[in-house]
């Protein structure tokens, strides 16, 4: 285990690496989203069902267009920090990374094991670092971020037992 927040996991045949999303500000943002779209349907629920003209009705149901939207997304943001993960896992020569049980916009990554010449990490805009895989055709590749590795020994961490359990040769290159 590298880290409380960082899971890794490994046998002969399997790599993972996993951490969750979860914030204890999640718990704020749960509260805060069930009452912003509590109002939101309250709002909808009066203005549908109420005797107003079809006018007054239709202004009602495109007023609050942008508060709708703001619930969606914060709706979707809120379970995202609950409920998802992100996992590293290597397996059948393949090195996968993505989020579940969401979907999420980040991209899924797959690479065939041969295909990797080694690792490394760069620094991010502001805090944390990602950590990164360079191919041996030359591409690089994000394959792991976030708040987990916010942490430089981390990241360090979890690229050692990377390159170990790949039997892949140390790079030492500065983030």
């Amino acid at each position: 285990m590298v880290s409380h927040k960082l899971k890794i996991t490994k046998n002969k045949n399997t790599f993972t690496a996993s951490y969750r999303w979860f914030k204890l500000y999640a718990l704020f943002l749960a509260f805060f989203t069930i009452t912003w779209d509590s109002f939101i349907f309250a709002f909808y629920y009066l203005g549908l069902f109420s005797n107003l003209n079809i006018v007054e009705k239709l202004v009602i149901m495109i007023f609050p267009i942008f508060h709708v939207l703001l619930g969606i997304v914060l709706t979707y943001f809120t379970l995202t920090l609950l409920f998802n993960k992100t996992e590293l896992k290597i397996e059948n020569n393949r090195l996968t990374v993505r989020s579940k049980p969401i979907f999420t916009l980040k991209r899924r990554v797959s690479i065939d094991i041969n295909d990797i010449d080694y690792f490394f990490f760069q620094k991010l805009l502001g805090k944390g670092v990602a950590l990164y895989v360079m191919t041996k055709k030359g591409k690089k590749k994000k394959i792991f971020t976030g708040s987990v590795m916010n942490d430089r020994n981390v990241a360090e961490n979890l690229k050692l037992e990377l390159e170990d359990y790949l039997n892949i040769e140390r790079c030492l290159m500065k983030g």
